[in-house]
């Protein structure tokens, strides 16, 4: 009996030191993290819309959508992103959240990116920007596809988190859309925030390695049903927010400085922000006000449409059985850029065209939920306009 308990001991102690062991692994490289996100396309990439100067300029669809797939806790996942290319036809840019990558010591291990990358490919969408593999852990899972080129993309690594994301490294990716040589350039964001319903108050700051890696440790081991995302969850995705918009007013406002410089197709005209912002609005709605603050001037599409008063539910719990299972996580920003030199177009949202819905898998032995969805997320679509100045 006292040897089969010394070995049980023996067991624990070596997969705590084993878990210490890749959490320290974790902090030390996460400044080995590529600081640059890779974008493909044509290297003299034609530009596909021919614009005359009388007429109507064409609508862009676009498509957020949270396709459910992380390393662990998820279930087939390449059969579901299948169907989901079936459905992707009618769109001109489509945004992706959970489209995660595993590394361990730089190498790929695991992940469906580029198999989704070369399938959206073969639909038409040449381009498209993903965020860098870290050294170790899940990349942050985000992937922007464009049938027009993207250009000037950045990787936006977030310096604040908590929880079970200390293994995902969790960012933005934005990048500029050009859809002709005669209009205005539409940058674009793709985002995914920290996950979870923790504290507000932010009684320790997760960057704070040692503390963050006591608590990750703990939460592990002990207790990992409790909040496996962190207990400062909602203060980690505020000040993921504050993130976004500097790094926007920092390179938007360089932009319109600079505007007069640039030639007609370089210019800046509008700023879509897109994504999974883990902020439910419609019962954290104190945190979501806080962050619609913060982005302004951009605008939550959803709410001024008064599409549900910009409580759309598009996220359902799959264990839920009451209504606290529905979420609202998914958002659109979006705000026009007007500048005196702006003198050839800019973009506007087009009215009545966003629509939060399920995308149904075409078979139903692998479906999410209920309504066998492709996703435990809905799709959220909407359109965007370049007008003449």
């Amino acid at each position: 009996m006292n040897d089969s308990r010394s070995s049980s001991m023996l067991l624990v102690r070596a997969a705590s030191v084993a878990l210490l062991l890749l959490l320290l692994l974790a902090v030390i490289t996460s400044t080995c993290c590529p600081s640059r996100p890779r974008v493909s396309g044509p290297s003299s990439p034609p530009l596909a819309v021919n614009v005359s100067q009388h007429g109507p300029l064409p609508s862009l669809r676009f498509l957020t959508f949270n396709v459910y797939g992380p390393f662990s806790g998820s279930s087939n996942v390449r059969e579901r992103l299948s169907d989901l290319v079936r459905y992707v036809g009618k769109y001109d840019v489509i945004a992706m959240q959970e489209v995660f990558t595993m590394s361990v010591f730089g190498v790929v291990i695991w992940g469906h990116q580029r198999w989704l990358v070369d399938r959206m490919r073969e639909q038409g969408f040449t381009y498209h920007v993903v965020p860098p593999d870290p050294w170790f852990g899940q990349n942050a899972g985000l992937l922007i596809v464009s049938r027009f080129p993207l250009t000037e993309a950045v990787w936006l690594p977030y310096t604040d988190w908590s929880g079970i994301d200390m293994w995902t490294w969790k960012g933005s990716i934005f990048a500029d859309l050009e859809i002709s040589d005669r209009l205005s350039r539409l940058k674009v964001g793709n985002t995914h925030l920290q996950c979870g319903k923790g504290r507000t108050l932010h009684s320790i700051q997760p960057r704070n390695w040692w503390l963050m890696g006591l608590e990750a440790f703990f939460l592990h081991l002990s207790s990992y049903a409790v909040n496996s995302c962190g207990i400062y969850t909602r203060s980690v995705r505020q000040s993921q927010v504050s993130e976004i918009v500097r790094h926007i007013r920092e390179t938007v406002g360089l932009k319109l400085q600079e505007q007069h410089l640039l030639c007609d197709r370089c210019k800046l005209g509008g700023i879509l922000l897109v994504g999974d912002l883990n902020i439910d609005a419609r019962h954290q709605l104190k945190a979501y006000q806080a962050a619609n603050r913060t982005l302004n001037p951009l605008e939550d599409i959803l709410l001024a449409e008064q599409i549900s008063k910009g409580q759309a539910v598009s996220f359902t719990d799959r264990n839920a059985t009451d209504i606290i299972g529905f979420e609202s996580l998914d958002y659109a920003w979006f705000s026009s850029v007007r500048s005196q030199q702006l003198a050839n177009s800019s973009y506007v949202y087009v009215s009545g065209s966003a629509q939060v819905f399920g995308l149904k898998a075409f078979n139903e032995t692998y479906g999410v939920g209920e309504n066998k969805f492709i996703s435990d997320h809905l799709a959220l679509e909407l359109q965007i306009k370049p007008v003449n100045a």
